[in-house]
């Protein structure tokens, strides 16, 4: 009698310690041979395109103050630029743009009107984006001359997947350096995450 208990108690441990030492092992595979979660995508590259609304132009001591609208001057403005998540809502940016006048140009006036750099903060809230940075520019007004300024601009993103995005925003620069101005231009971006 003392036999069978011992033997039985001896089989019932020995159930118990294989039993739990399989059910670790069928919670611990799984877990092994999952794939490691996907790195995140924290870098952005984008493009845009934008056409100025109306720009108006402060009072210089030889102009007086004016507004231009495209049935003036049709003015383009492109941009390049890339940025990095530091948060899941914030991005940390720098966007290179490119402005062309493209029509109602005086004479030996350039196409080339403004090129410069913006490094912005951009707030991101589901679809909906705000940034805001500082414009500096290397050429303004058609000339090879530094100016400066604040730029804004908010939007709404459409994912496409993969990474891949189409936008839709209003930038809104001011100048304040070479001649005080407020620009508003709708723009059109194609962006890719990574």
């Amino acid at each position: 009698m003392q036999r069978s208990r011992l033997a039985s108690s001896a089989l019932l441990a020995l159930t118990l310690t294989l039993g739990g030492t399989a059910a670790f092992a069928q919670e611990a595979a799984p877990s092994l041979l999952q794939p490691a979660p996907p790195r995140p995508r924290n870098w952005f590259v984008h493009a845009n395109l934008a056409v100025n609304a109306f720009t108006w132009l402060g009072e210089t001591s030889t102009q007086p103050s004016r507004w231009i609208t495209p049935a003036d001057r049709f003015i383009l403005l492109q941009q390049l630029g890339v940025g990095r998540w530091v948060h899941p809502n914030v991005r940390l940016q720098l966007t290179l743009q490119f402005v062309e006048t493209l029509s109602g140009l005086g004479p030996n006036e350039s196409a080339l009107s403004l090129y410069g750099a913006i490094p912005w903060v951009v707030f991101t809230y589901g679809r909906f984006f705000v940034g805001t940075g500082v414009l500096l520019a290397a050429r303004s007004a058609g000339k090879d001359q530094f100016d400066a300024g604040w730029f804004t601009g908010l939007g709404v993103t459409f994912p496409l997947g993969n990474g891949w995005a189409l936008a839709a925003a209003v930038q809104a620069p001011v100048m304040f350096v070479q001649r005080l101005s407020v620009a508003v231009s709708p723009a059109l971006i194609a962006s890719y995450r990574f």
